[in-house]
């Protein structure tokens, strides 16, 4: 049990989902959400930014675990890797989101540079599949990078998806 061996907390980051587009693979959402709903977004995530590291502070975690995905969710979870970072936290960076390789090689050099730098911080950047690994080592430290292959077994649900369009 890693609670016995480890000082774990959670820090909850979502935010009221009402009103907020879920599919988004570029950064397009700010205009499809509605004014009230990213007023309400950005409020919601400045309060966990400043929150997060009193949480730091006052728990003492030994590990910082944070999840992402790519465009907007990388660059809020960002900050939070950088004060993990400013804490001397042991800090691992979860990317998932299938759009990652677009969002990167879309960007324009700085950005790409940006998100390069931004992976030289945690201490291990943790992704999908050997696939993920390839396209991350290209830019980011392969000693850096861990496989955590997602152990949902995928193949079990294709055969509903084939006989729902036989249907």
């Amino acid at each position: 049990d890693l609670s016995k061996k480890y000082k774990l907390i959670t820090f909850g980051t979502e935010r009221p989902t009402v009103g907020v587009v879920r599919d988004v693979s570029d950064y397009t959402v700010m205009l499809r959400i509605g004014l009230f709903s990213l007023v309400k977004s950005i409020v919601w995530t400045l309060s966990h930014l400043l929150t997060f590291p009193f949480a730091l502070f006052k728990y003492r975690p030994d590990i910082v675990h944070v999840h992402t995905a790519s465009y907007w969710s990388f660059w809020e979870n960002a900050v939070y890797v950088l004060m993990s970072e400013i804490f001397s936290k042991k800090t691992f960076l979860h990317i998932h989101g299938g759009g990652f390789d677009e969002f990167y090689k879309n960007s324009n050099r700085f950005v790409r540079f940006s998100i390069s730098k931004t992976l030289d911080l945690p201490d291990k950047v943790i992704v999908l599949s050997s696939t993920w690994k390839r396209f991350f080592a290209s830019f980011t430290p392969e000693n850096k990078i861990a496989v955590l292959e997602n152990f949902v077994n995928s193949s079990r649900f294709n055969r509903f998806k084939r006989q729902a369009s036989l249907s």
